[in-house]
Formats: structure tokens, C-alpha cells, sequence
């Protein structure tokens, strides 16, 4: 092409002088060996249309491969074409038939693909959405949708759908296989995440206990989930709220309670009346109101007894694999000190042969898992249950069985059939070794340094250091894979103490202290320098914190500061406050300062935090000073004597440079003339 005045001319080849007079030459590029820029559309020669409309980012991703589950369908599409209002685009080779021509609702950018896609069935299964709204070319859309597993025994690799697509006038989107295989199913039901957390410790004390589970796959309405050994708490009746001088909110009573029904546990021995109880508990959320997922009507909510407590899932409500879920009961401590109640073990006790069931430590489970939303009208929701739903993936082999449990003998697993780091099914899982385990997960390096776990029973709490473990003793496990698939394997003990015991002594809590302003600045002798603590005293601890008094000390540390140290010594010794004032002329210059502050409480008094900063005594330069000259200038062709002796060093104290020990340089220099005076 060749610019020209509003106009071009093709000549052949691509030559062209651009409007700064340089010339651009380039070769032609066959349409089948064009590159892509990176914006994704091919470079190729100007307006010929070598290039053909395709999906250039086209993935599929499932949410889960356990047998039978609903399963979260999402699709990214990007095409280099622009796509039309009415263009249908089509998926085929999603490998399950437990649904026929059904409308599935879309989440995602459903302004894009409207709130349905259909799936057909006959004569193939497909699913096809229909554009209500143009694309422009390399615009990203996404979209999510449900359908229900196969089942599969053993690992299944799954399928690999294909996209096409189509749309007026002309366009014609070839199939092509799209990156990701789902379907596959195999993976038993299992719990991804499973830990307990509490937040009181004092004995006879109300504690809010939290379970938080994950499964990996989404259950419905109708589900029961079980937890065993909660034997160590006092609590063990449903407790009405009641504004008489009764329990108020917040303290483990519930209006759900009234659904349980009481029963007779025996006879008081003074007055012959029965001991009655309501054998349930009311489970909480996070705002101690009754949990939207739980069951609080008939028959019964949430039944307790014998430190077992059966959480029944609501009709219409799911527990999603994509997140944890939260339960809290709120209970009372036992009188004194008892055994850990969680699980820390590798695998708990199981019974013995002819025994009750043997419980060492916390255990949740489920009992009867709802894989689908039993209520739901099939024609109008995919997660609905089916008649023909538990099918086999592949046309005459034996349909596995439905996953109805978790039991300590369920292998577990993750979404995908991975298996997990905690082998144990059932075992809740303190947080605090849950969070510092998923710290461990991030680190990639071989040597760990400065790791922080921010355990949850110390979240917002005033300690020194964030991140720091709770008091306990915690078993690391570390394995190592070669190239050659050789495994070793090896397990050390890390105490983590309550109080000061070595370099792990635990971050009880304290008051916190920082010193305002930067960590490290720079004064001058001729300025004052002020230091200001912030403080905060500590009130959340099982220490006695009734008096928050708080008590500062100064001390400090330098170096090119000989012979100070008493004077600073003293001075930081007289002062008491959170404010500390070094008047001018007491740092030397180029020396470097540590001031340290120390905050003790005096309810806490062994338990101190401190404070740093450094300060860097700058240097100034020497003064010059000229004398002899009037500020007006000469008069007439008088001699001119000028002088220096004036001039001195400000850090004569740190040189012992006086104006006779200063090296002078003079210059004269010539200005410009003033205009004459009128």
C-alpha cells in the first residue's frame, strides 16, 4: 500500500512509506502459517478473510466426580468472531442422560445466553444455548449449569465435549473438542474440610462450639449428619429462651427447643418429682439464630444423647461442596480440666467386636446422604431426583453402589478422587491444626522460614506476633516423592509451649505497643526528638485482666555514641509515660539510635510487648560565612578586605573542627552590570 492524499493504491506486494517517510516492506504469510497477535485475531494480509471463525478458548469444568452427585457444569467460550443476536451454540458429548429436554438454568452471563439452556436427549445428547444478545469478537462468557453424575467403580477419565456453533447470516463455527473431560464420576462421598473450634476454655464457662464441614459433593434435604464424643460438656437438654429471669439469646437456649419432645430420665431422691429433659440442641449460625439448613420442626430438632448429635438437613436446603459450612452448638464446660475431645490421632479407635461403638475423640459422619433434591419438580429443576438416575457410564456394566455414608472405613477423598493428606474420614480436625496444615500446603520452598498459620482461636486477638501457633503440640508430617516414584517419609513433634520456653514460646496474650510514625528516620542535633507510644491494653485472657493499668519503660542502644550513655541512660529512666522527648543537642551527629519502648500491664505483669525504632542522626555541613562587604555594595574604588573567620562546623562537638581547622577555597566570580540609573 502507498499513502497518498485520502486514497491508497494497491501495488502487489505489501510495501509501504508511512507518513514520516520511512519505508515498511513485509512478505506475504500463507493463511495457514499466520501468526496470532495478542489479541488473539491471526495476522494476515488486510481484508481478505483468511482466517475462519472458531472458539479460540473453549474449557469445561466440573465440580465434582463423586457417583450420582449434581454436578456443576462450567463452560468459558471465547470466539474470534463476532457472534449475532440468535446464534445457536451447541455442546454435545456431556456424557449423562438422567435428564431428557429440559430447560437447565444457566448462571453466569446469562444476560449473553438468557436463563436457560436445553438439553436434548435424541438423537444425541446435546446442549444448546441461544444468543439474546450480540458478542463482540474475543469477548469472554462463561456459564454454569447442573446435571446429574453416572456412577463409575474405579477411576473413570470422563469424556471431552465438543463446541460448535452458528449464526446469520453466514456463520458457521466448526466443531471442535474442547479442553477439559467431564463426567468421569468414581470418587466415594467424602469430607473435603472437617474441624471443630470453640471459643471459651474456662471451666463452667458457655462455649460456642463450630463445626465446619465440606463435602465433596453438594447434599440436600434430607440428609443426616452425625456427630459422636461430644461426652465432655455439662450441657446435655434443649433450653427455651425465657425474659422471666430465664436464658436469655446468645447463651444456648433457642425457641426451637419447644419441638423437643421432654422425657423422664429418672427421679429426684428429696422430692420424688421426675428429672425430665429435652434430649436435643438447638444448632446456631454465625448470629445465634436457629441455622437455616437445619430441620427445628417434628419430629424432632437436632436429637442429642449420649454425646451423639444428629443434624438433619431441611427440606429445599443444600450443603455445597464449594465452601465450608458452618454449625455451632452452644454448650457449658465441664467443672474441671478433662481430655482433649478432639481428634489427634492418625485414625480413631474402632469398635471392638461385640462392643458398643468406641469413641475417642470427635467424629462427624453422615448417615444417610441425599444426592438430590427429593422435593423438587424434575421438569422444572436438573437437581431434582429421577426414576432412571443411578445409572452406569457405560452401556452394560453393573451400576456401583449409591454413596448413602461417611464411615471411618470410607476412603477419603477430594472432589476428584484425590486422595487426601488427612487419611482419617471422620475425624474433626482442631482448626488451629487445620489452618496451620493449609499453611503448610503453600509453602513451596525446601526451607520454611517465618510461616504464618493465623490459627482461628486466636484471630483478633491483641497478641505480638500474627500468625503465631496456639499453645500445643503438633506432629508434622513430611513426604518426599523422587523422580524414580520413591517415597520417603518422616514425622517430628514441635511444641509450641505457654509461656516463654525457648524460641517457640507462645504469643499469650498481651498488651500491644508500636511507636507512631516510621520505623526508622532521621533527626538533626539542633532538633528536639519526640517519640510517642500507642498502646492497647489487653482485656480478653484467662489471666485476670480487671486492671488494664499500663506501664512504660525507655530504653535505648546505639553505636558512634560513646560517652552518652549515661546522660540517655538517665533520661530514658525519668520517663514513665507513653511520650518521650530527647531535647535538642543531646544526639550526636552520625550516630545511629535504638530507642526501645517496653509496655508492661499490671494485671499481666509477666506477659510485656515492645517497641522499636531507629533514628539516624544526620550530619549537617559546615556554615560559610563572608564579612567585610556592606550588603550595598562598594563605594568607589575603596580597597576591599573580606574574611572567613566567621565561618564554623555545626558538628564541631563530633569533628572538634573550629574555623582555624577548616580547609577555604575562594572564587570570584563576575555578574552582569547593572543598567545605568536614570
Amino acid at each position: 500500500l502507498t499513502a497518498g492524499r485520502g486514497s491508497f493504491t494497491s501495488l502487489g506486494s505489501l510495501s509501504a512509506v508511512s507518513s514520516l517517510g520511512s519505508s515498511i516492506v513485509t512478505a506475504p504469510v500463507a493463511a495457514d502459517q499466520a501468526t496470532t497477535a495478542a489479541s488473539g485475531v491471526a495476522l494476515a494480509s488486510l481484508f481478505n478473510g483468511v482466517t475462519s471463525p472458531e472458539f479460540v478458548k473453549r474449557t469445561v469444568w466440573e465440580s465434582t466426580k463423586v457417583n450420582y452427585a449434581i454436578n456443576t457444569i462450567a463452560i468459558t467460550l471465547q470466539c474470534n468472531s463476532g457472534l449475532p443476536v440468535g446464534a445457536k451454540i451447541t455442546i454435545k458429548g456431556l456424557n449423562t442422560d438422567v435428564v431428557t429436554d429440559m430447560n437447565l438454568p444457566l448462571e453466569g452471563s446469562t444476560d449473553v445466553f438468557g436463563g436457560v439452556g436445553v438439553y436434548t436427549g435424541s438423537p444425541t445428547l446435546a446442549l444448546t444455548f441461544t444468543l439474546i444478545k450480540e458478542v463482540a469478537p474475543m469477548v469472554e462468557l462463561s456459564v454454569r449449569l447442573m446435571l446429574q453424575n453416572k456412577g463409575c467403580s474405579g477411576a473413570c477419565a470422563g469424556t471431552t465435549p465438543t463446541v460448535e456453533g452458528t449464526g446469520a447470516p453466514n456463520l458457521v463455527l466448526a466443531p471442535m473438542s474442547m479442553v477439559g473431560a467431564v463426567f468421569g464420576a468414581g470418587a466415594q462421598l467424602s469430607w473435603v474440610t472437617k474441624t471443630v473450634a470453640q471459643t471459651n476454655t474456662v471451666s463452667d464457662a458457655v462455649n460456642k462450639v463450630t463445626f465446619s464441614v465440606q463435602p465433596n459433593a453438594r447434599l440436600y434435604g434430607g440428609t443426616r449428619i452425625v456427630v459422636r464424643g461430644l461426652t465432655e460438656m455439662q450441657t446435655d437438654s434443649c433450653l427455651i429462651c425465657s425474659n422471666n429471669g430465664g436464658l436469655v439469646a446468645g447463651l444456648g437456649c433457642s425457641e426451637v427447643c419447644e419441638n423437643c419432645q421432654i422425657v423422664k430420665v429418672g427421679v429426684d431422691p428429696v422430692t420424688q418429682r421426675d428429672i425430665t429433659k429435652r434430649p436435643c440442641l438447638p444448632v446456631f449460625n454465625g448470629t445465634d439464630q436457629p441455622h437455616h439448613l437445619v430441620r427445628w420442626e417434628d419430629p424432632s430438632p437436632s436429637p442429642f444423647s449420649a454425646g451423639v448429635l444428629d443434624i438433619f438437613i431441611e427440606a429445599g436446603q443444600v450443603v455445597t461442596e464449594r465452601e465450608p459450612t458452618d454449625f455451632t452448638i452452644v454448650v457449658r464446660n465441664p467443672s474441671s480440666e478433662t481430655p482433649a475431645s478432639e481428634c489427634t490421632t492418625e485414625v480413631p479407635l474402632l469398635p471392638e467386636a461385640g462392643l458398643t461403638e468406641a469413641v475417642d475423640c470427635l467424629l462427624v459422619s453422615i448417615e444417610s446422604a441425599a444426592l438430590c433434591n427429593d422435593g423438587a419438580d424434575t421438569v422444572t429443576s436438573n437437581e431434582g431426583c429421577n426414576g432412571g438416575m443411578y445409572k452406569g457410564i457405560a452401556e452394560g456394566v453393573p451400576a456401583p453402589a449409591i454413596p448413602r455414608r461417611i464411615t471411618e472405613a470410607t476412603p477419603a477423598v477430594d472432589w476428584y478422587n484425590q486422595p487426601l493428606p488427612d487419611t482419617c474420614s471422620t475425624c474433626l480436625r482442631h482448626a488451629d491444626v487445620w489452618a496451620l496444615n493449609f499453611a503448610f500446603g503453600d509453602e513451596k520452598q525446601l526451607i520454611i522460614s517465618n510461616m504464618s498459620a493465623f490459627p482461628p482461636s486466636r484471630q483478633n486477638l491483641p497478641t505480638l506476633i500474627s500468625g503465631g501457633l496456639a499453645p500445643g503440640v503438633y506432629s508434622i508430617f513430611l513426604e518426599l516423592t523422587n523422580w524414580l516414584g520413591k517415597i520417603g517419609k518422616s514425622t517430628f513433634d514441635l511444641a509450641q509451649s505457654s509461656g516463654f520456653d525457648g524460641p517457640m514460646g507462645d504469643e499469650l496474650v498481651r498488651p500491644l505497643v508500636e511507636i507512631a510514625g516510621v520505623g526508622e528516620r532521621t533527626v538533626f542535633v539542633n532538633e528536639d526528638l519526640r517519640l510517642s507510644a500507642e498502646a492497647v491494653a489487653a482485656t480478653c485472657s484467662t489471666i485476670s485482666a480487671s486492671d488494664p493499668f499500663l506501664r512504660f519503660t525507655w530504653s535505648f542502644t546505639c553505636t558512634n555514641c560513646a560517652g552518652q550513655e549515661m546522660d540517655l541512660t538517665r533520661l530514658a529512666a525519668s520517663v514513665r509515660t507513653f511520650d518521650l522527648l530527647v531535647p535538642k543537642g543531646s544526639l550526636l551527629a552520625g550516630g545511629v539510635y535504638t530507642f526501645t519502648v517496653e509496655v508492661a500491664q499490671a494485671s499481666l505483669a509477666l506477659v510485656r510487648s515492645q517497641a522499636s525504632v531507629i533514628v539516624h542522626v544526620g550530619v549537617r555541613p559546615p556554615h560559610a560565612r563572608i564579612t567585610g562587604v556592606s550588603p550595598y555594595g562598594l563605594v568607589g574604588a575603596a580597597t576591599v578586605t573580606v574574611s572567613a573567620e566567621d565561618s564554623y562546623d555545626p558538628e564541631e562537638r563530633v569533628t572538634g573542627l573550629t574555623s582555624d581547622g577548616l580547609d577555604y577555597s575562594w572564587a570570584c566570580l563576575k555578574m552582569a552590570s547593572p543598567p545605568p540609573c536614570p
